[in-house]
């Protein structure tokens, strides 16, 4: 029996031992596994924000060049319809300026400053060239579509006036009312100025 207690002794003894190591090893273990959990976490969360950021950035990037995109297509539609807006006012100059010179005509004729005949031969080559200029620019022509149906009703019935009284009676002169188209050249050069 001694030889049993003996050997007990030693096994519990040895036990132990090896149960001091045990738990110095699995606190050793512990600490470390711990540390690497912690240490395989914190490089989760580093790549994930890492991720995150690549995302974000990728995301601001798309967000940027969809905005210069629109920039430059907003650009080149204001480039275009400034262009547009140019050749209008262009337009509107020259109708003006055709205005005015018809108008210096009826008022020297209307005065009797100058030449008859020169003056009705202005007339009659202004008031073609001023309609054809108008009715050539869509917005003018839209704008002045009253105007320059008058013009042309006004200008159709002089012709016809004078072409029946050639006829007729063979004159030279008429006693042509200018004040119409003067009042259609104020009103058109008002609406041009607009």
């Amino acid at each position: 029996m001694e030889n049993i207690n003996t050997i007990v002794e030693t096994i519990i003894e040895g036990k132990i031992k090896y149960f001091y190591l045990y738990n110095v090893l699995s606190f050793a273990l512990g600490l470390f596994g711990s540390y690497f959990i912690e240490f395989f976490k914190t490089k989760g969360k580093n790549l994930a924000t890492k991720s995150d950021i690549d995302l974000l950035t990728s995301k601001v990037e798309s967000v940027k060049y969809d905005y210069l995109k629109k920039i430059e297509e907003y650009k080149n539609e204001l480039s275009g319809k400034y262009e547009l807006e140019k050749v209008l006012l262009s337009s509107k100059i020259q109708s003006y300026q055709l205005a005015t010179s018809l108008k210096v005509v009826i008022l020297q004729r209307k005065s009797n400053l100058g030449d008859e005949q020169y003056l009705m031969e202005q007339f009659f080559q202004q008031i073609p060239a001023l309609l054809i200029h108008l009715c050539s620019h869509f917005k003018i022509r839209k704008d002045l579509g009253e105007e320059i149906e008058s013009m042309e009703m006004a200008y159709n019935q002089i012709v016809s006036y004078i072409e029946e009284q050639s006829k007729l009676s063979g004159e030279q002169k008429y006693n042509i009312d200018l004040a119409r188209f003067e009042k259609i050249i104020d009103s058109i050069q008002e609406k041009l100025l607009r």
